[in-house]
């Protein structure tokens, strides 16, 4: 009766994890596009337009959500040309069924009950990134779980670095575009959620490696999915003229559960120290999927939009 409840119990969590997962994953299958979110009125003509701003989102906004996730930064950037990044993720639910697969599967051994014995088996807890160093001897549930467990390990890692290697391509294109495009033009603003992160990342790094004078102003992270080292992110920030905002939160559960299943720490959830040019804003809150529908209160409360109007205008004097 015991195992049964368990099991019961996982179906239940697995159940409710992936109804909630379905309703906040979108799967995408665009190809890299521009897409312009308003487009200037008549008495505005679009060489007055003092920069371009571009809103790149990740796995919680694509699809056809896109333009409308980032139409609301014409409130805060009224005088700019915004655009939104369609880009090929990958398929985001797929991500987002094998994570939630895991922290499942790591709950099995959560509802086994407290008065079980354990044994140490000399397994290799860094081998082993979910946590699971011990197991109940000649018990089929644990045997179940941690065999689950790897598996469902396996298949979050695989998917996940796949959206990691488009985010790559998807970044070197749009530094071609920033390079030789149409936004080559003007001073411009990123913005970017989760894995759209990765690809102002990865565009920042390929315009690096080029000899070209950046037209990249400053560059905003909401709950950034990048774990990198200090020379990664030290060789990204060479491109950025103005100042760079990292947005995260301790608590963000979402990125929290992503972290202990990666074994790695994502620039979302904690500052960034011993920088120059960057500025960390702590928002404390545990919903992940907040930072699009709060990003306007992001920008306003937190002060970035005057920061970078500040450093338009500033770069417009110099300029002028």
């Amino acid at each position: 009766m015991e195992k049964i409840n368990v099991i019961n119990s996982l179906n239940s969590v697995v159940s409710d994890i992936e109804k909630r997962v379905k309703s906040k994953f979108q799967s995408s299958e665009k190809t890299l596009t521009l897409k312009r979110l308003i487009e200037p009125s008549s008495h505005q003509a679009k060489s007055e337009s003092p920069f371009n701003c571009i809103g790149i989102s990740g796995f919680s906004t694509q699809g056809t959500n896109l333009v409308n996730t980032w139409k609301p930064l014409q409130d805060i950037f009224s005088n700019a040309d915004l655009y939104a990044l369609e880009w090929e993720a990958g398929n985001s639910l797929q991500i987002g069924f094998a994570l939630s697969t895991a922290i499942a599967n790591r709950k099995l051994l959560s509802l086994l009950p407290a008065s079980a014995k354990y044994s140490k088996v000399g397994q290799n807890r860094g081998a082993n990134p979910l946590g699971i160093a011990d197991r109940l001897v000649n018990n089929p549930i644990v045997d179940f779980g941690e065999k689950t467990l790897h598996k469902s390990w396996e298949n979050l890692m695989s998917t996940w670095e796949g959206a990691r290697e488009n985010a790559d391509k998807a970044g070197e294109s749009l530094a071609k575009e920033i390079k030789f495009g149409s936004l080559s033009t003007k001073p411009l603003v990123l913005i970017g959620i989760n894995l759209g992160t990765e690809v102002i990342f990865s565009a920042l790094r390929s315009l690096g490696h080029d000899s070209h004078e950046s037209k990249v102003v400053s560059v905003i992270f909401l709950g950034s999915t990048i774990s990198c080292n200090k020379e990664m992110l030290s060789e990204a920030l060479k491109t950025v003229s103005g100042e760079f905002f990292n947005v995260y939160s301790t608590q963000d559960i979402f990125l929290k559960s992503l972290a202990l299943a990666s074994n790695k720490s994502f620039l979302g959830l904690h500052e960034i120290t011993n920088f120059t040019g960057i500025s960390n804003c702590n928002l404390e809150q545990a919903n992940h999927f907040q930072y699009a529908s709060k990003m306007n209160d992001i920008l306003l409360h937190q002060k970035i939009a005057s920061a970078i109007y500040k450093q338009i205008i500033d770069l417009k004097r110099h300029s002028g």
